[in-house]
């Protein structure tokens, strides 16, 4: 299915698109600036552990989204200097358009856009073209959110490492999910995996820090990961 969307269509297929997305959504702007029914929609995927990739050129982010982005700890963030696509997309449909994810974009520009379903031919050439922006971004780090504690007890920031080490990554997907070398894979991926049971098959990321590296279930970690086991 391809759909001509206007301006509140291209606003409201993004919404589904991060409403339904199961496991990842790419979200590819050049500038971003979003709205509060945005920004929850951004923190109900998080919390769903739905992997969320944002490509932005802009240099510096306005400090509220840099905090928003704080707070997302399923969230993969890239610049890409030269960018002036829009795309947004989860694993059943995109919407490509002239939209920035700009809230006045939203309320003041006319804008448009198609909606496309993952069965289509444009679908998986526009995903194609999509990793290939993403492979010529830079990622950029975000400081995660830390709780305040008393001076001199550590027991706070232990038990927050012992957490983040707890968390281990899909090695097919990149999905955040426990760390267990014996489980590497997240449902949906061990679900497809399970159907040949291959355990060399190989796959795209580390289990233990998320590097993309060749690994596969019998080996689900990089060498830097396997050399260096965190106690």
């Amino acid at each position: 299915m391809i759909k001509f969307l206007t301006t509140s269509a291209v606003a409201s297929e993004i919404e589904v698109i991060l409403i339904n997305a199961e496991r990842e959504v790419v979200l590819i702007s050049p500038y971003v600036q979003f709205s509060d029914n945005f920004i929850q929609r951004l923190q109900d995927a998080n919390r769903k552990g739905v992997l969320v990739k944002i490509v932005y050129r802009e240099g510096k982010l306005p400090d509220a989204i840099h905090d928003v982005f704080r707070g997302l700890d399923n969230l993969n963030l890239y610049n890409c200097s030269r960018l002036h696509a829009k795309c947004y997309f989860n694993e059943r449909s995109m919407v490509i358009t002239s939209m920035n994810l700009y809230e006045f974009s939203e309320k003041n520009n006319r804008e448009m856009g198609v909606l496309v379903s993952s069965d289509e031919p444009l679908y998986q050439d526009a995903v194609a073209e999509a990793e290939s922006i993403l492979a010529a971004s830079d990622e950029v780090h975000v400081q995660k959110r830390r709780s305040s504690t008393r001076r001199g007890d550590s027991r706070p920031q232990q038990a927050a490492r012992k957490k983040e080490r707890a968390r281990g990554y899909c090695i097919r997907c990149k999905r955040r999910i426990s760390c267990n070398l014996d489980a590497p894979l997240c449902p949906q991926c061990f679900s497809s995996w399970a159907q040949w049971e291959d355990p060399d098959y190989p796959e795209k990321h580390c289990h233990t820090c998320g590097a993309e590296w060749e690994t596969s279930k019998a080996r689900p970690q990089c060498y830097t990961c396997y050399r260096s086991p965190v106690a």
